[in-house]
């Protein structure tokens, strides 16, 4: 990181003196190579602007981890709110999930890997794929809340340490294609992402680059807890509760709507970006 750093700032100094706008398409990293004043070697300095380019990748993979995350929360959330057998358990609907990753992993390395020439649209599918996830299981919640009524199956559930009586409604299998979805995802994501990475990476910093897809995979976590509690704080604000331990009068939907519109802004940026920056790693093969 150090080496990163003192290059990094080099380029950024000596753009500065020299103007970047006089040299027109001109990076600033290459003001830290040698043939332009800076003590750095060319291949040094070109191996850090393709790890920089790899990040930008990177951050989308961060806002896929946050989307992933919120789906994971707010789906085992809305599971007990809906009709389960007493033989049953509430993470009963995760099974969908379980199933999909196992039906979806032969699928890839038989048939999509075979058949695709890089992992590009195996990563845009995925991501996709979590999208839709959000997508459906808003639209669930939409229809669940509508349809609960006083006749519905009556439990007693205990969340933050206060019990109340709810209102289930809706069949646990209704559940079902938003958890396929969300498996299938996170089969067409998760491993494409390391390898493409890893692969992309400049040799001498490729344990950099799969450190920093780790680090934003942890993050992801963390924004997907961040944005819940901020959409709690800020719907209650405004009178309104999309986040509340009882899910029957509270408007989940809004939630998920809205992180599958920012998933989908950030799925876009990264669709337009690569094009106009030609990022020619993300055509690697599979193989």
């Amino acid at each position: 990181w150090s080496h990163i750093t003192s290059v990094v700032k080099e380029g950024w100094r000596l753009s500065k003196v020299v103007g970047v706008r006089d040299v027109g398409a001109r990076h600033f990293l290459d003001y830290a190579a040698g043939p332009l004043g800076g003590s750095f070697s060319t291949g040094e300095v070109e191996a850090i602007k393709r790890l920089l380019c790899i990040c930008k990748v990177i951050v989308v993979f961060g806002v896929y981890y946050t989307v992933y995350a919120v789906a994971d929360s707010t789906f085992y959330a809305q599971g007990l709110f809906v009709k389960t057998p007493d033989s049953l358990t509430y993470q009963t609907s995760e099974t969908f999930d379980n199933l999909a990753v196992l039906v979806t992993i032969p699928l890839v390395l038989f048939l999509l890997y075979p058949t695709s020439r890089s992992m590009f649209p195996l990563l845009v599918t995925g991501y996709s794929l979590a999208l839709l996830a959000l997508l459906s299981g808003g639209c669930l919640e939409a229809v669940r809340v509508k349809e609960v009524s006083a006749t519905g199956h009556v439990t007693s559930l205990t969340f933050f340490n206060s019990s109340f009586t709810v209102i289930q409604g809706l069949h646990y299998s209704a559940r079902a294609p938003q958890y396929i979805l969300l498996g299938m995802s996170e089969v067409m994501v998760s491993v494409p992402a390391l390898q493409m990475v890893y692969q992309a990476s400049p040799r001498q910093y490729r344990s950099t680059a799969n450190g920093l897809l780790e680090a934003v995979r942890a993050s992801g976590v963390v924004m997907a807890s961040l944005s819940l509690l901020l959409a709690q704080v800020f719907s209650y604000a405004a009178g309104s509760f999309w986040i509340c331990p009882n899910l029957n009068v509270a408007k989940l939907y809004w939630f998920l709507y809205l992180i599958s519109f920012v998933g989908l802004g950030s799925l876009v940026t990264f669709l337009t970006s690569s094009c106009r920056l030609k990022m020619d790693f993300l055509e690697i093969s599979v193989f």
